[in-house]
């Protein structure tokens, strides 16, 4: 079988897929069943991200649900547009995207630690807000998620120059 782009598109719907179930199901037995939706506030947002493996695991989420979602858009694109080249510019809007989507959540999500530091509290010593900053671990944050993009980038750009 060819290792064309869409060959490893089509596989990574069934690769995702599995990997989806584990973490789809475990997000929502913990954050609806264990700790329960009237429990979740910015004070334990904060909490949770202050720690890198549930960090990982939601980056890891976000990453494998929305890239699978966003290539099933991009199979309906392929079925439905029949004009070559809009079929390609919505596809090149659908990937970039879903570039930066999944960039400013994984900068969410990996940045959080630096904002921790900077929350707002009101008088009651609820969290009210994060505070905007880019520190070392800010700037570690977006040196990993554009190392990622990157990576993706040229993986799909190489995937396509076989294509042809």
């Amino acid at each position: 079988m060819p290792r064309t782009f869409d060959t490893w598109a089509w596989l990574f719907m069934r690769w995702s897929g599995i990997a989806l179930l584990p973490l789809a199901w475990g997000h929502v037995l913990l954050q609806d069943v264990i700790v329960g939706v009237h429990r979740i506030d910015l004070n334990y947002a904060a909490w949770r991200w202050s720690f890198i493996g549930w960090q990982i695991y939601d980056i890891a989420l976000l990453g494998f649900a929305f890239a699978h979602g966003m290539n099933g858009l991009r199979y309906v694109v392929n079925d439905y547009v029949h004009h070559e080249n809009l079929r390609k510019t919505l596809n090149r809007l659908i990937f970039f995207a879903w570039l930066v989507i999944t960039a400013v959540g994984g900068i969410a999500i990996f940045g959080s630690r630096a904002a921790n530091a900077n929350l707002t509290f009101d008088r009651g010593g609820e969290a009210v807000g994060f505070g905007v900053t880019i520190g070392n671990s800010g700037v570690t944050s977006l040196a990993v998620v554009g190392a990622v993009i990157v990576v993706v980038a040229l993986a799909f750009l190489t995937l396509r120059r076989g294509k042809k």
